[in-house]
């Protein structure tokens, strides 16, 4: 106990020994009794952040997801384990002492993830308390084969030392309703932490930001037109993360994966300042020795090494583009091109194809040089009096008759706006070659559908009205009916937007999905049962492969309400 009454170690102090590796040796915590909590760790002086409060060898270890564990596999874990030590395992906590399944309990309640396939069970470090805003950190070090434990942010002595149980379902933050039916739901326990447990009013405030977070983490594993539009979106998740004391755990992965947009377009500047902070970031929860902080310190070194170098040449730079005499803010503006390019408005939800205001009908396009009166396609006229585009607008049509005759490709569509007996659509080409460059081989399919962005009306010398393409990147063919892109359409509005935070499974329909879809990303399933009823054949299988067309999911994408850049052909 004489430890409990020694001096705290001085910033300045720690900061100099984590550099040089001569860490203090004082115990940072002893487990004792916390009220309503039963036992855990509460530091025994004061803990800065970063500093490592343990490390651990697994005394067991078990099959990953914890979703898939049985009572049988607890009970081959514990009869694989020597006797001596299983008596040690049945001291850590069961959060249901009246069941008579004490093993597979205690092992579901107490394991932290090694990896991907394994669970590893601590004699120490399991004694550490759950909490979803945590302020130590327990990650597994694939060199040292030890769990280490670090303090993400400052600790005061007295104060209980607290980790996340959350697992795999805290790689993208989650509301306290999704939170607490995890860990329900898994570990067998009902969380009563800080952040879980606020006044009403601070709730709902803390569940609106973390689910603007989530809908942004969730979207920025997708193909998105702008790179501007992931790199402002991730800034406001770390702004929104910090106000939950998140912005520790989540800021590594943060820069790590904004390294790697800026590299992937060409800017080794930020590439390689983003791996610095990176590197920074992950020091303080996963140690100097753990393999991921080297990993991000050779990003930072050799930026124009990684494969993704030079994806696009969008935001070209060089290592001696850096700043040196910025000051603080101002660097922060420069990293984050903030003035750069326009601020990204993340969009609240996906684009619905059935809405008239984004997939315009052929009729309610504008004419070819024809004034826009009420401003919705055009706003002010630029250089040389062309017009300036005010939005995005989006053409979709079924062909339904192909004309391929030298010296010209003509195609007839059909929008969903047209009734029975309604003329179809021609569509020409008024590129040099009249669309034989665009289709050299084989013409489009009939029952595929065309999208054409900014489309407008065009009268041809006959007096038809149809559509004009002249550059390729003005439309892309689709293939599918414009039927079963309207279902597509339908689904992603149903299932992909969430509803208070929460996810509709795309299986059942039941709220509170968090298993997403391995495919495209956009759909969530409560469980693998229901992830593999979707993939055994059904209709829902093939809108899973159309979304994965980088320009079906583009357009998905796309802020149709506000100027946010002109958009092409083919999606990046």
């Amino acid at each position: 106990m004489a430890a409990t009454n020694m001096a705290p170690i001085p910033r300045a102090t720690f900061t100099h020994a984590l550099l040089t590796g001569n860490m203090p040796q004082v115990p940072a915590s002893i487990i004792q009794d916390v009220p309503t909590r039963g036992k855990g760790h509460v530091a025994v002086r004061d803990i800065a952040m970063g500093e490592r409060i343990c490390e651990e060898d697994p005394i067991l270890t078990i099959a990953n997801p914890l979703s898939n564990f049985t009572k049988e596999d607890a009970t081959k874990a514990m009869d694989d384990l020597d006797p001596s030590k299983q008596g040690l395992v049945f001291s850590l906590h069961n959060p249901d002492n009246l069941s008579s399944d004490a093993a597979h309990n205690i092992l579901r309640s107490n394991s932290l993830q090694l990896n991907e396939s394994r669970m590893g069970i601590f004699l120490s470090i399991s004694r550490m308390n759950h909490a979803c805003n945590n302020n130590a950190h327990a990650a597994w070090n694939s060199k040292s084969q030890k769990m280490a434990v670090h303090a993400c942010r400052d600790i005061a002595k007295g104060e209980e030392i607290c980790i996340s149980y959350l697992g795999r379902h805290a790689d993208i933050p989650s509301i306290r309703k999704i939170r607490q039916d995890v860990l329900l739901s898994e570990r067998n326990f009902v969380c009563s932490c800080s952040l879980c447990t606020l006044p009403p009013a601070l709730q709902a405030e803390s569940d609106k930001r973390l689910a603007e977070v989530r809908h942004i983490y969730e979207n920025s594993i997708l193909n998105i037109q702008a790179p501007i539009h992931r790199l402002q979106s991730r800034r406001r998740a770390l702004a929104l993360l910090s106000k939950d004391n998140l912005f520790s755990v989540y800021a590594p992965d943060a820069f790590a994966s904004m390294a790697l947009l800026c590299i992937a377009c060409s800017d080794l500047a930020r590439g390689r300042t983003f791996f610095e902070l990176a590197t920074r970031r992950a020091r303080i929860i996963l140690g100097e020795d753990h393999p991921v902080v080297a990993h991000y310190q050779s990003g930072a070194l050799h930026p124009s090494f990684h494969h993704m170098m030079g994806t696009w040449c969008k935001w070209q730079t060089c290592l001696s583009d850096i700043p040196k005499d910025l000051s603080g803010g101002e660097f922060q503006n420069w990293l984050w091109r903030e003035g750069v390019e326009p601020t990204f408005r993340f969009p609240i939800k996906y684009a619905d194809f059935a809405d008239h205001k984004i997939s315009i009908p052929f009729s309610k396009l504008p004419l070819v040089h024809a004034f826009d009166p009420d401003l919705h396609f055009y706003g002010a006229k630029g250089p040389k009096s062309v017009p300036l585009l005010r939005r995005t607008w989006l053409f979709l049509g079924e062909i339904v008759g192909v004309v391929s005759t030298f010296p010209q490709v003509i195609l007839t569509v059909r929008d969903s706006s047209l009734k029975p007996g309604d003329p179809n659509i021609p569509v020409a080409f008024a590129d040099p070659s009249n669309g034989r460059d665009f289709f050299p081989i084989i013409p489009p399919r009939i029952g595929t559908t065309i999208a054409v962005l900014y489309p407008v009306r065009n009268v041809f010398g006959d007096g038809v009205t149809g559509l004009s393409i002249s550059l390729p990147n003005e439309f892309t063919i689709f293939p599918a009916g414009l039927q079963q892109l309207m279902h597509v359409s339908d689904q992603v509005k149903r299932f992909s937007n969430p509803s208070q935070g929460f996810h509709s499974c795309h299986a059942c329909g039941a709220k509170r999905a968090t298993l997403r879809c391995a495919g495209c990303q956009m759909f969530s399933y409560c469980d693998e049962d229901c992830r593999e009823f979707c993939r055994n054949g059904t209709h829902e299988e093939e809108v899973c492969r159309l979304l994965q067309n980088r320009d079906i999911l583009g357009l998905f994408l796309s802020d149709y309400e506000e100027w946010d850049g002109l958009k092409f052909f083919p999606f990046p």
